[in-house]
């Protein structure tokens, strides 16, 4: 993750700081929690500066006890975010930058980031952008797919569409349920 991607993706810093250039592989490990893991840990205090460890199966050094260098810094917190779908409640987040996970990963978990996603915030046409990420990707790594590419308001509105052909199709049923109860008492009548 890259300091610029809170501000691309419009989700706000709520307390401290977004990733800097300074957070890379080097760098003392630092961490960014969404709102809803602030409260989780810590409910009546600011989470910045207090350090976490992620006691995941990821990290190798973590299975039992974690080390030093499994200790993260809260360095901000920023707003909650629909990550999945839409009609769930946003999850409890941390975030890492890419440059001081992604040695670990790759060494022990080559499978952990089986896909990765870019995002751009552009002003110009999403298309043209895309084409122009698309042909980055290819420049670096011919051999490396890249799935699909497109503004983020079609991936908001493919998560829209079933619920709403739901909706519809139980208003349809609702409709012909009240027309069938209309004429079956009219004919009582």
């Amino acid at each position: 993750m890259s300091g610029m991607y809170f501000r691309s993706m419009g989700i706000p810093v709520i307390a401290g700081r977004a990733f800097t250039e300074a957070d890379g592989a080097g760098a003392r490990a630092a961490a960014i929690v969404s709102r809803s893991m602030a409260r989780r840990l810590r409910p009546n205090a600011s989470p910045l500066g207090q350090r976490i460890a992620l006691a995941a199966p990821v990290v190798p050094s973590v299975a039992g006890k974690p080390t030093p260098t499994d200790w993260l810094t809260i360095v901000g917190v920023v707003g909650d975010v629909v990550q999945v779908k839409l009609t769930d409640p946003p999850p409890a987040a941390i975030y890492q930058p890419l440059g001081q996970v992604s040695g670990i990963l790759f060494q022990s978990y080559p499978y952990f980031m089986s896909h990765v996603r870019f995002t751009v915030r552009t002003t110009a046409d999403p298309l043209t952008a895309g084409r122009a990420m698309r042909n980055v990707i290819h420049g670096l790594d011919r051999d490396v797919p890249v799935e699909a590419v497109g503004p983020l308001g079609d991936v908001v509105s493919d998560q829209r569409q079933e619920p709403l052909f739901q909706t519809r199709l139980l208003i349809a049923f609702s409709l012909l349920a009240l027309v069938l109860a209309v004429v079956g008492t009219y004919g009582v009548l």
